[in-house]
């Protein structure tokens, strides 16, 4: 399988199926303003969560954003419960 421009913010517009919202196109300085605020969060199950409806709702790619929104979510959940 092949992610269309991997790891490179989006350039255009995206259409997200099965509701009206349409992100605007990713800013890099405003992308990376936004991640370090969220990193900001003392509770990681917060910082993990806000990220996740951040990077759900931004659509910053324009493939793979699915699969890195579960990757970058459920670690810092999964280890709250093990602390």
């Amino acid at each position: 399988m092949t992610i269309i421009w991997a790891g490179n913010l989006r350039l255009e517009d995206v259409y997200i199926k099965g509701t009206t919202w349409k992100p605007g196109i990713p800013d890099r300085d405003e992308v990376t303003k936004k991640l370090e605020e969220l990193n900001l969060f003392s509770s990681p199950t917060e910082r993990a969560l806000e990220t996740m409806l951040y990077l759900a709702r931004t659509q910053l790619f324009y493939d793979g954003n699915k699969t890195d929104l579960s990757d970058k979510s459920k670690k810092p959940v999964l280890l709250c419960f093990l602390i």
